[in-house]
């Protein structure tokens, strides 16, 4: 037998909607991902795909709403702690999303990109999008290269982040570039 597929799933509950089909190896490994209905109760309104590739993950996942706080929560206790390094399975999230709910309920409209994690934790982000009163934004990093944020509403954009609530406007532009010690120098 080459491994199991659920078919058909259908998962209900209140304010809770999941639907599609997921396929795992022998040894339990995720090797295909289709769930195109899945609405959480904190108002996530989705399609995911996914599939396998060797020991990586590749998820796509398109729609109307996703709320990311619990995610930028964690990010935010990992930066606090000062360990970055995890011991995480290598995966590629592509987003195309509608509407993206971080900390203090500030959004980012439109958002579009990728994040990809490696075994020793973040790699690579291209992300853009709309906060704010139709203020572009964009982050571009790489664990072994630049960082840059820049953003036509800096309130709105370190709110989102869970940085700070309070300020209102402004322009952000962060730039980093990678030291022979691969600590990132810059300025913004």
């Amino acid at each position: 037998e080459d491994g199991v597929s659920v078919d058909d799933l259908v998962l209900t509950g209140e304010n809770m909607r999941v639907e599609g089909t997921i396929e795992f190896d022998r040894e339990g490994g995720l090797t295909a991902l289709s769930l195109p209905v899945l609405q959480l109760p904190n108002g996530t309104q989705l399609s995911v795909t996914g599939r396998g590739e060797g020991n990586a993950r590749v998820f796509s996942v398109k729609g109307k709403q996703i709320d990311l706080r619990p995610i930028l929560s964690d990010m935010k206790a990992v930066a606090a702690s000062g360990s970055g390094a995890t011991d995480s399975q290598p995966m590629t999230v592509e987003f195309d999303v509608a509407r993206a709910i971080g900390r203090n309920d500030a959004v980012v409209r439109d958002l579009i990109g990728s994040v990809a994690i490696g075994n020793k934790g973040l790699e690579k982000v291209d992300l853009s999008g709309i906060v704010g009163s139709r203020a572009s934004l964009s982050i571009s990093y790489s664990d072994k290269g630049p960082l840059s944020v820049r953003s036509g509403d800096a309130g709105a954009t370190i709110a989102f982040a869970g940085i700070y609530p309070h300020m209102r406007g402004g322009i952000l532009a962060v730039s980093a570039d990678r030291q022979p010690d691969g600590a990132l120098a810059g300025g913004f």
